[in-house]
């Protein structure tokens, strides 16, 4: 290798171990789109969990909105360990990451991170990243019987809350599972007639409703950790993950995840919840159910219904702590509950304190085609069922 080899060796190296230096800058300066600008148009980054990304115009939001919640203040400290060329044009290099997060002097060691960077020289002659790889460092080696048991421990949390970002299963030609960001989810409606939406045990804070503009059989969106969504036919499962030996872990961890569903308006539906939920509101009231299952307990649920066709049952298996179910004016309905309640209110009587079985209907009940029957199996704290 010449002298002048050597040289502008020498200022490309120099080149490429400035453009981690611009990002460490946007990094600091909290800045998504100055971050986003050292990439290539079709550059990659793979976040270290897994999170891909492709392009400035994905890059740059996406981390805008890390910098303005859970990074807001961080900075970034970098030290390059090598670049080798595999061409003149292309350059990889490795790095270690450490960030000091807002309100500490010195970085968090579990954020410490090797990367590696693919830098390649453009038309104009500057470098910019064509892919990032940002990998947590979790060794094993030398860490004995405690870093095997932290790598176990890890993947045990990831399977019981890891979130859904993979197409649906069982899934035929006709319900395909469209992901988009933020676990948003969408099936078309196919040659599906009728519906049926089902969600296993796990369900909270969940708002389902109608949308009778909408040519899609379902969509939702879901916070992290988000369940799966199988689809096969017109029939969508919601999975949520196996948290049951993991109890204690999810009251530390804060209140179970929520989402929204919408359902398409113009088929009927049958609506089920297995396990119980809570603090869940069914506006159905743009879509025709036909009937209505919650299973496990019901606690601070709201149901808003359309007029019915047929007589429909609204069936509620386990105790209620709180539900309140309205129905249009004129709409005739039966309620009964197993085993009494706390606090009881039918259309405009409040009846206050009950026990044992009761029963209940409005006047035009025998004689209405189009109904709703309610059943609850077992005990009420606060059960409303009125006009609204």
């Amino acid at each position: 290798m010449n002298q002048s080899t050597t040289t502008r060796r020498s200022s490309d190296e120099a080149a490429v171990r400035e453009v981690y230096q611009r990002f460490m800058e946007a990094w600091n300066r909290g800045s998504g789109a100055g971050l986003a600008e050292v990439f290539t148009e079709d550059g990659d980054l793979v976040g270290f969990d897994g999170t891909h990304l492709q392009g400035p115009q994905e890059i740059g939001p996406f981390h805008q909105q890390l910098f303005d919640k859970w990074l807001k203040g961080s900075r970034l400290l970098v030290q390059v360990t090598g670049v080798r060329f595999l061409s003149p044009d292309v350059a990889l290099m490795h790095a270690v990451g450490r960030t000091v997060m807002r309100g500490k002097q010195a970085p968090t060691p579990e954020r410490d991170s090797i990367q590696t960077l693919v830098v390649t020289r453009q038309e104009g002659g500057d470098w910019r990243l064509a892919a990032f790889q940002n990998t947590r460092l979790r060794l094993i080696s030398g860490g004995g019987g405690r870093a095997f048991l932290a790598w176990t421990l890890s993947d045990w949390l990831w399977k019981a809350f890891r979130p859904s970002t993979r197409r649906s299963l069982d899934m035929d030609e006709a319900s395909v599972t469209r992901h988009r960001r933020d676990h948003e989810l969408a099936a078309p409606l196919g040659q599906a007639t009728s519906g049926r939406l089902v969600f296993k045990p796990g369900a909270a804070r969940l708002t389902v409703r109608g949308d009778p503009a909408m040519t899609d059989l379902y969509r939702a969106s879901f916070d992290t950790p988000a369940p799966t969504v199988r689809v096969q036919g017109g029939t969508v499962t919601v999975h949520y993950p196996r948290m049951a030996r993991l109890r204690d872990l999810r009251a530390l961890l804060g209140p179970r995840p929520g989402g929204e569903v919408a359902l398409n308006g113009s088929i009927p539906w049958y609506v089920r919840v297995q396990g119980g939920t809570a603090h869940t509101t069914f506006d159905l009231s743009r879509v025709a159910p036909y009937a209505i299952e919650l299973d496990g307990g019901v606690s601070e649920v709201a149901m808003v219904l359309p007029a019915p066709s047929g007589t429909v049952p609204v069936r509620v298996a386990g105790g209620v702590h709180e539900l309140t179910v309205l129905r249009p004016a004129g709409v005739a309905v039966r309620v009964r509950v197993g085993h009494g309640a706390r606090d009881l209110t039918l259309d405009d009587q409040h009846f206050g304190a009950v026990g044992g079985s009761t029963r209940w209907q409005s006047p035009d009940y025998d004689q209405a085609s189009d109904r709703y029957d309610v059943a609850v199996s077992g005990g009420a704290d606060t059960l409303t069922i009125r006009t609204g």
